[in-house]
C-alpha cells in the first residue's frame, strides 16, 4: 500500500436467501432475463454505499454481454442486495443459501475458513490477470502482511476489500476563513524544529497568547515535521490541539463534534491515536504476541509516570502490553479534551442519544451554512463519512442555489497530532483491517463457481480499485497503478486518502499467532480493547467513563490491568500459549 492510490470498514444488516434476492437485488425497473446466468451478490450498504457495485455490476455484464458460464445461457445478471457482517453471517450462511459473493466486515476469517463456509479462491488470487488487460495478480498487488494473513496452509479463501481508517475530519475552508491553521514560528513544535519563536517555548512556559494563527501566510510544519505537505498548520503536539480548540472557541467555532447515539465512535479513532504513538511495530504485538514492548509504564495515583524495563512479549504474556505508554497517553489526551465542555456540543454529543452519526454529519457540512448551524472544524469520524454525508451535502447545496456544492467544498482527514514534540516527524502510523473481506459462498452451485470467481477477479483489478476509492472516498490494501488522469479526477477529499496511505506506515490487525487465529474478535473488536475495571465498575468505552461517569485517564489505564493480568489471561488463554 506504498504506492497506494486508492482506497475502510465495513458492514451491518442480515443475510437474505437466494429468493429474497431475486425479488429485490435488481436495479430500479430491471426484469429478470432468463436467458442470462444469474449471480448474486452481498454488499454492506451503509458508509460505503452501493454506487461501487452498481457500477461493477454493469461493467461485469458489459465485459461479459455475448460470453456463456453455463449451458443455454449467454451473458450475466448480477443482483444486488444487503448482507449481515461477523458472527451473524455464520450462522446465516451454515443453514440457508444466501448471496453466492458478499462484501462483509467483522468476520472472522479462520472460523468462515474451518467451519467450510467459503470456497478456496486461490487460482483467483494467485492467477494473472491478463484477460483484464493486466500482467499481475491480486495476491502481486496486496500488502505482504495482509497476504501473509490469507494465504492459508491451502491457499486463499477470501481477498481483503478495504482497509480502515478512523480520526477527525477537518473544514479546510473554515480552516483558512477563521484562520485556525498555525503559523510558521507560531507554537512549541516550531521552535524547536527552528529556533524561530519566542524563547518561552524553549522553557515550556507557552500560554494562549503566545501562540501564532494565520489564514493564507505561511504554516506550520505540523506534525509529520516537514514543510510544504499537506498537514501544514495543523496542530502537531497534544497540547498545541489544546490551544487550536481555545483559538475556536474564540473565533466562534465549535472545535470538534461527534453523535450522541454513539459513545464508541471515540474508541476506534482512540485506538488509531495510539498506534500512530506506538508506531508500527510495538502496536504489531497486540495481534502477533511476539516480540520486545519497549514503551511499558506504570502510572501512580498521583499521575507519577514510570518507565518499565523492555519486555519479551509472548502469547502467554500478552496482558502486559495493557501498560503499553501509548494507551495512557491517549486516555489522558481525551479525559482533557472531554473536561472542557466549551470544545464541543454537550447537549448534542453527550445528552441527546437519538444524535446519530448521520445528524453528526448534517451538522458538520451544514455548519454556517443552514440557518442556526454553528460553524465546526472536526467531526470524529471514518474516512466513509465523506460518502455517507452525500445527502447533507446536497441539503446544503440545494439551500445555497449550488453555490456550496461537495465538489467544491475542501475537507481532508486530520492529521493525528503527536504526544510530545519529541515524536513530531514520526511517521503517521495507520491500522490495516483484517476482518472486511470479500469471498464466496461455499455452497454456491458448481455450475456458477467460474462465474463467481471470475467476478471476484474483475472486482480487484486495479481498474476496478481505482474505482472503488472514486465512489467511495476509501482505500484499499494494495498497490495501485495510476490511469491518465485519475488523480486530477479525484475530489479534494479523495487526493487526501490517496496521499495519507501513501506517506503511512502500516500496522496489519491480525496475525497467524495461533492465539490470534481462535480469539480474533477479543483482539480486533474495540469495546474488548477498551475493557477496563474502575472500582466495582466496568466500562469498554472511554467516553462513557469520563463524560458520563467522571472517571479518570489513570483509573482507565489501572483497569485496563485488572482485566487483562496474568490469572485472567491465563484462563481464557493458556491452551493458544506457543
Amino acid at each position: 500500500m506504498k504506492k497506494l492510490i486508492t482506497a475502510l470498514l465495513a458492514l451491518t444488516t442480515v443475510f437474505g436467501t437466494v429468493g429474497g434476492f431475486s425479488a429485490c437485488g435488481r436495479a430500479e425497473g430491471e426484469k429478470f432475463d432468463e436467458k442470462k446466468s444469474h449471480l448474486y451478490i452481498g454488499i454492506y450498504n451503509a458508509g460505503y454505499g452501493d454506487e461501487y457495485a452498481k457500477d461493477l455490476k454493469a461493467r461485469f455484464e458489459a465485459f461479459y454481454a455475448t460470453e456463456s458460464f453455463e449451458a443455454g445461457k449467454t451473458g450475466v445478471q448480477v443482483h444486488i442486495s444487503d448482507v449481515a457482517q461477523g458472527n451473524a453471517l455464520v450462522d446465516k450462511i451454515a443453514v440457508s443459501t444466501a448471496a453466492e459473493v458478499f462484501f462483509t466486515s467483522n468476520l472472522d476469517y479462520y472460523q468462515y475458513v474451518d467451519r467450510g463456509l467459503v470456497l478456496n479462491i486461490d487460482d483467483v488470487v494467485t492467477d494473472k490477470l491478463n484477460k483484464y488487460g493486466e500482467n499481475s495478480s491480486i495476491e502481486d498487488r496486496m500488502d505482504k502482511n495482509v497476504a501473509d494473513f490469507y494465504k492459508t496452509d491451502n491457499g486463499y479463501y477470501a481477498v481483503p476489500y478495504v482497509a480502515s481508517y478512523s480520526g477527525m475530519a477537518m473544514n479546510v475552508d473554515l480552516f483558512e476563513e477563521k484562520e485556525l491553521y498555525f503559523a510558521k514560528g507560531g507554537c512549541p513544535s516550531e521552535y524547536l524544529r527552528t529556533n524561530s519563536a519566542c524563547d518561552p517555548a524553549l522553557e515550556g512556559e507557552w500560554d494562549e497568547s503566545m501562540y501564532v494563527f494565520t489564514g493564507k501566510g505561511e504554516k506550520s510544519a505540523g506534525p509529520d515535521g516537514k514543510y510544504g505537505t499537506s498537514d501544514d498548520g495543523e496542530p502537531a503536539t497534544y497540547e498545541e490541539f489544546f490551544a487550536f480548540c481555545e483559538h475556536c472557541y474564540d473565533s466562534d467555532v465549535q472545535a470538534f463534534h461527534w453523535p450522541g447515539k454513539y459513545d464508541w465512535t471515540f474508541s476506534q479513532p482512540m485506538i488509531q491515536m495510539i498506534a500512530d504513538y506506538e508506531g508500527a511495530e510495538q502496536m504489531a504485538l497486540n495481534y502477533s504476541f511476539k516480540g520486545t514492548a519497549k514503551s511499558l509504564i506504570q502510572v501512580d495515583e498521583d499521575g507519577t509516570v514510570t518507565k518499565l524495563p523492555d519486555t519479551e512479549i509472548t502469547s502467554a504474556t500478552g496482558y502486559k502490553l495493557a501498560q503499553q505508554a501509548g494507551k495512557y497517553y491517549v486516555l489522558d489526551f481525551v479525559e482533557k479534551l472531554l473536561q472542557n465542555k466549551k470544545y464541543y456540543n454537550e447537549g448534542l454529543s453527550l445528552k441527546n442519544k437519538a444524535h446519530t452519526h448521520r445528524d453528526a454529519q448534517t451538522d458538520f457540512v451544514a455548519g454556517g451554512h443552514l440557518p442556526k448551524q454553528k460553524e465546526i472544524a472536526l467531526l470524529v469520524d471514518g474516512e466513509w463519512w465523506w460518502n455517507e454525508a452525500q445527502p447533507s451535502f446536497d441539503t446544503v447545496a440545494t439551500y445555497t442555489n449550488g453555490k456550496y456544492t461537495a465538489e467544491n467544498r475542501r475537507f481532508k482527514m486530520l492529521s493525528f497530532p503527536k504526544a510530545t514534540n519529541e515524536k513530531v516527524g514520526d511517521p503517521f502510523t495507520v491500522l490495516i483491517d483484517s476482518t472486511s473481506v470479500c469471498a464466496i459462498n461455499a455452497s454456491i452451485p458448481s455450475s456458477k463457481i467460474k462465474m463467481a470467481k471470475e467476478f471476484v477477479k474483475f472486482a480487484f483489478t486495479n481498474a476496478s480499485n481505482l474505482q472503488f476509492t472514486k465512489l467511495t472516498s476509501c482505500a484499499r490494501p494494495f498497490d495501485y497503478e495510476y490511469s491518465d488522469g485519475y488523480l486530477e479526477g479525484l475530489n479534494y477529499f479523495q487526493k487526501s486518502v490517496v496521499e495519507t496511505y501513501a506517506k503511512a506506515s502500516e500496522c496489519f490487525v491480525g496475525s497467524k499467532s495461533k492465539l490470534y487465529i481462535y480469539n480474533s474478535f477479543d483482539f480486533f473488536n474495540m469495546e474488548n480493547f477498551w475493557a477496563t475495571k474502575i472500582g466495582n465498575s466496568d466500562f469498554d468505552m472511554p467516553v462513557t467513563a469520563f463524560a458520563r461517569n467522571g472517571k479518570t485517564a489513570i483509573e482507565y489505564f489501572n483497569g485496563l490491568q485488572k482485566v487483562k493480568n496474568k490469572e485472567n489471561w491465563d484462563y481464557e488463554y493458556s491452551r493458544y500459549y506457543e
